[in-house]
């Protein structure tokens, strides 16, 4: 899920009913009580420790945004230097700048 919750867009909705579905399970596999407080799985003292859907969905898009501040200026600067020389250029999957031979 990490890499879904970089790079996809969830709204507040479609969190809370994942978060939903996985209090709803793990309340079955650990064979806990329908009525039992949900925060049991998520906290940390007195609790399991288990990272919460919209805690790792805002994880993932802090480093989704802290990675492209960090690369985006020299990204654009390699492009510029290729688009200079007249290379005609493309993104490979690591989002490296190629230039086409």
């Amino acid at each position: 899920l990490s890499w879904d919750f970089m790079m996809t867009e969830f709204s507040d909705t479609v969190l809370d009913r994942m978060e939903s579905q996985v209090t709803k399970y793990l309340k079955k596999w650990l064979n806990v009580t329908k009525s039992a407080d949900p925060s049991i799985f998520y906290r940390g003292t007195f609790g399991l420790n288990i990272t919460s859907i919209k805690d790792a969905f805002l994880a993932g898009r802090t480093n989704t945004e802290i990675t492209l501040c960090h690369f985006a200026p020299v990204l654009i600067q390699s492009l510029e230097l290729l688009l200079k020389e007249g290379e005609k250029v493309t993104l490979d999957v690591q989002d490296q700048i190629l230039p086409n031979d």
